[in-house]
């Protein structure tokens, strides 16, 4: 009796989680890595834009150098964070066919 009811909890905990809530989850997930990924890059970006003015009184490289690394932060920041606040958009048009 006592194996037959751990089994039967067994069945209904196995997954409690419907396939848009864990898509949902998923996706958010998903967003605050890229986000925390390249906060990184942006706060270097940032930090580092006196130090890049100061040394590029010869050349335009540094500039050029110094944007490019602020829009290898800026673009995956923005994804991660399109991720997390459209996640219901998302997740409709990935289940379009299912109920719930």
């Amino acid at each position: 009796m006592l194996i037959a009811l751990d089994n039967d909890r067994r069945a209904r905990s196995a997954f409690p989680m419907k396939p848009k809530q864990l898509a949902a989850v998923l996706i958010k997930v998903l967003g605050l890595s890229l986000c925390a990924h390249s906060l990184s890059t942006v706060i270097a970006s940032v930090i580092g834009f006196p130090f890049t003015i100061g040394l590029a009184s010869g050349g335009s490289r540094m500039i050029l150098s110094y944007l490019t690394s602020m829009v290898y932060g800026i673009v995956p920041f923005a994804i991660g964070l399109w991720l997390i606040l459209g996640t219901k958009w998302f997740v409709e048009r990935l289940f379009t066919d299912e109920e719930q």
